[in-house]
C-alpha cells in the first residue's frame, strides 16, 4: 500500500507509524503541519515558518487544495490521520478515498492549554470527520465514550493505545533505592517525570508537592523531562521554592535519556489534568517505576489505587505529597507494582500488535 500520514512529525506517534509501515512492506509519505524531519522517512511540510501551532489553526482548512493535489499526484491508495479536527479535518476536506483517523486526547476531550471549542463546534468537526473515515482508532476508552456521546457510531470505533516498543524499555527487576539503601538506609527516594512542560501536564503540582515533603523532613530526588513553553516557569518556581538542589528541570532529551531516567528511577508521577492512553505511563510501568498518577479517566483503567500504584486529585500538591509519602514508605507496594506492571505491558501493550491491527484497518478501508 502507499501510505499517506497526514500527521505531526514533531508528536512521538509519527515516527513509530511510519517506520512500523514501511518496516511492513508499505511505501509511507508523511504530511506534516510541522517542520521536523523524520530520518529515513520522506516527508512534505504543509505548514508555515517559524512553526507556531498555537495560533495557525486556519492552515489545517487553507492547505486542504494543495494536499488534495499532493496526495493524488502520489498516487495514494489510502490516508491515516492522527487529531480528529486537525489533521483529521484536513484529510477528511482533501481526500475523497479510503482513510482512517486516529482520536488522541485533545482533538476529542476539551484539555487544558488547547484552543477552547464549544460543543455546538468540536460535535460537527468531529462527526464530519468520522462520517468520512472508514473506521476510527482510538487511543483509550474515555476517548472512545466521548466520540461516542458526540455522535460517533460505537461500531466504527477501534479502542486499543499506540503501545510501546517493549525492547526498548528493558525492566528494572529491583528499585534503585532498595539497592541503595542497603548501604545507605537514608537514600532518599528517586522521582522522574516524562510529560511536557504544557499547561495539561500541570508540572508545577508536581514541585509544589515536594516542597510539602521536604518541610515535613522526608527527601525525594526528582527529574522532570520534557520540552514546552513552560519549562522556563517551571525552572523558576523551583529556585523561588528552594529545591535547586533536589529537583532537576532538564528539558526535552533523547529517547535512550528517557529510558535511562526511567531506570534510575523509583517513582514515575504524572499531574495530567486530562490524556488518553499516556505511552509516558505505559513506558514507565514497562520499566518499573511505581506510577503515582492523577486520578482521571484515561489513568483508572491502567492504574489501581494501593494496588499497582497510587492515584491523587488532579491540581491538589496535598493528596499528591501524600501519596509520595506513602510511596516512600510502602517498600512492598514498590516491589509488587514493579512486578505486575512489567506483566501487565507486555500482555496488553505490545506496539508490534497495535500496528499490525492498524495495518488491518488500512487493509479493510482499501479494500471496501
Amino acid at each position: 500500500m502507499r501510505i499517506a500520514l497526514v500527521a505531526h512529525t514533531d508528536a512521538p506517534w509519527t515516527p513509530i507509524l511510519a517506520r512500523a509501515f514501511q518496516a511492513r512492506g508499505h511505501q509511507v509519505r508523511v504530511f506534516s503541519f510541522a517542520p521536523d524531519e523524520i530520518p529515513g522517512v520522506e516527508r512534505v511540510f504543509l505548514g508555515k515558518r517559524p512553526y507556531d501551532p498555537a495560533t495557525q489553526k486556519l492552515q489545517f482548512v487553507k492547505a486542504v487544495p494543495r494536499l488534495a493535489w499532493l496526495l493524488r499526484r502520489w498516487r495514494t491508495d489510502v490516508v491515516m490521520a492522527p487529531y480528529l479536527i486537525s489533521n483529521g479535518l484536513s484529510a477528511a476536506l482533501a481526500w475523497g478515498g479510503p482513510m482512517i483517523v486516529t482520536a488522541c486526547g485533545s482533538d476529542v476531550l476539551q484539555q487544558d492549554g488547547a484552543i477552547r471549542l464549544p460543543p455546538k463546534v468540536r460535535r460537527p468537526l468531529v462527526q464530519l470527520v468520522t462520517r468520512r473515515s472508514h473506521s476510527v482508532h482510538s487511543v483509550a476508552d474515555n476517548l472512545t465514550a466521548a466520540m461516542v456521546a458526540q455522535g460517533v457510531p460505537a461500531a466504527k470505533i477501534h479502542t486499543f493505545p499506540f503501545g510501546i516498543e517493549l525492547s526498548r524499555f528493558g525492566f528494572v527487576a529491583e528499585a534503585p533505592a532498595d539497592l541503595a539503601r542497603a548501604t545507605d538506609p537514608e537514600a532518599p527516594l528517586r522521582l522522574v517525570c516524562t510529560r511536557k512542560q504544557a499547561p495539561v501536564y500541570q508540572n508545577h503540582v508536581i514541585v509544589d508537592a515536594l516542597a510539602q515533603l521536604r518541610d515535613r523532613g522526608t527527601r525525594v530526588d526528582a527529574t522532570l523531562l520534557g520540552p514546552g513553553r513552560l519549562l522556563g516557569e517551571l525552572r523558576a518556581q523551583v529556585t523561588r521554592l528552594g529545591l535547586d538542589g533536589q529537583v532537576q528541570v532538564l528539558g526535552g532529551v533523547l529517547h535512550a535519556e528517557v529510558v535511562a531516567h526511567l531506570a534510575a528511577a523509583d517513582v514515575y508521577v504524572s499531574a495530567a489534568s486530562s490524556d488518553g492512553t499516556s505511552a509516558s505511563l505505559l513506558e514507565a510501568m514497562a520499566v518499573g517505576p511505581l506510577p503515582v498518577v492523577t486520578r482521571i479517566d484515561a489513568n483508572v483503567p491502567w492504574v489501581r489505587h494501593g494496588d499497582n500504584g497510587l492515584l491523587f486529585e488532579v491540581g491538589d500538591a496535598g493528596d499528591l505529597a501524600r501519596a509520595l509519602q506513602r510511596s516512600v514508605d510502602d517498600g512492598a507496594l514498590r516491589a509488587k507494582a514493579r512486578r505486575d506492571n512489567r506483566a501487565r505491558v507486555e500482555a496488553q501493550c505490545d506496539q508490534r500488535d497495535a500496528m499490525d491491527r492498524l495495518v488491518a484497518q488500512l487493509e479493510a478501508a482499501l479494500a471496501r
